[in-house]
């Protein structure tokens, strides 16, 4: 419509037939940039042009083709006089230029949903499993089970790094004839020794992978699931926050000591009280705001949608 529209009030020629019009004349196959164009042509047949002229061919034939003996262009007579069409030059051309700031928009809102938004989550995600700073799903020794090899080392009060490195020590057992805590299937550590060498193995545990796309409910439900989890226990008038199974206030891989004590994330000053205070907690509440951030920008995208096609109507 702003196409036909703009060349309809073109400048015209002294027997009324516009500029515009002579130059797109003859369809689209009498005319092409291919025809008109060619190496000696300057700008701007070179480039904008070259992928609009077509259009403009394509456009005016509609916008001249009887129909019910009407054309379009005849039931939308171009304003009289030059003030008139100079007025709606500036009103076509400001509606066109917000057409154009509305659809960049509409292509940055479309390229945040299908890859900005998306790695977010997965970088968030691949953080919650593994660890600070791995987001490509691959565990570390250093970001999953803080740089440690042995359980006394990587356990304990040493966790709270990722989910696989306290799922390791509470999972786990150096000792072949450990607890059973989690899957029914106990995780040989084989000794005290690189529990790290043993991350695959945890992760078979956890092989099942959820259908769709995740929603901010099913994170929060996680999380609430991993907050539950955490217990408390005294020992000695003093109370220890832990994950697994604990006996006098330690866990040492023994049978029934199997553990992560969190007492350290949860009190002390303001920066180090509440279970969010957790490492890998915190990385799951940035990725629960990554995947609200997500549905709200795929809303913006959809709505904004609609102001161009309202637009072009």
């Amino acid at each position: 419509f702003h196409q036909r529209y703009q060349r309809n009030t073109a400048n015209e020629y002294d027997d009324g037939t516009t500029r515009m019009a002579v130059l797109f004349a003859g369809g689209t196959k009498a005319n092409s940039c291919k025809i008109r164009g060619g190496p000696e042509k300057t700008e701007p047949m070179v480039t904008h042009w070259h992928a609009t002229y077509n259009n403009w061919v394509a456009d005016l034939e509609r916008a001249t083709k009887r129909q019910a003996d009407k054309t379009w262009i005849e039931l939308n007579p171009p304003p009289a006089g030059t003030w008139k069409r100079l007025k709606s030059h500036k009103i076509i051309n400001r509606t066109l230029q917000n057409l154009i700031e509305t659809n960049k928009q509409l292509l940055a809102l479309q390229e945040a949903v299908k890859t900005k938004k998306p790695q977010e989550e997965k970088g968030f995600l691949s953080e919650v499993l593994y660890g600070e700073g791995v987001e490509d799903g691959n565990p570390t020794k250093a970001a999953t089970i803080n740089n440690a090899g042995e359980y006394a080392t990587a356990c304990k009060g040493n966790g709270g790094k990722s989910t696989l490195g306290d799922l390791m020590c509470v999972c786990g057992s150096t000792n072949p004839d450990g607890t059973q805590d989690c899957t029914g299937t106990n995780v040989d550590l084989e000794g005290n020794g690189d529990i790290s060498t043993k991350f695959e193995q945890e992760r078979q545990l956890c092989s099942e992978k959820p259908t769709g796309k995740l929603t901010p409910v099913q994170l929060r439900a996680a999380e609430k699931s991993a907050k539950l989890a955490i217990r408390t226990s005294e020992n000695g008038g003093r109370q220890i926050n832990h994950l697994g199974k604990i006996t006098a206030g330690t866990c040492s891989d023994e049978t029934s000591q199997q553990c992560v004590i969190y007492t350290s994330y949860l009190t002390g000053d303001s920066t180090a009280k509440g279970v969010a205070n957790i490492p890998w907690i915190k990385k799951l509440e940035a990725a629960e705001t990554a995947v609200e951030e997500r549905e709200i920008t795929q809303a913006k995208t959809s709505s904004k949608a609609v102001e161009v096609k309202t637009f072009v109507a």
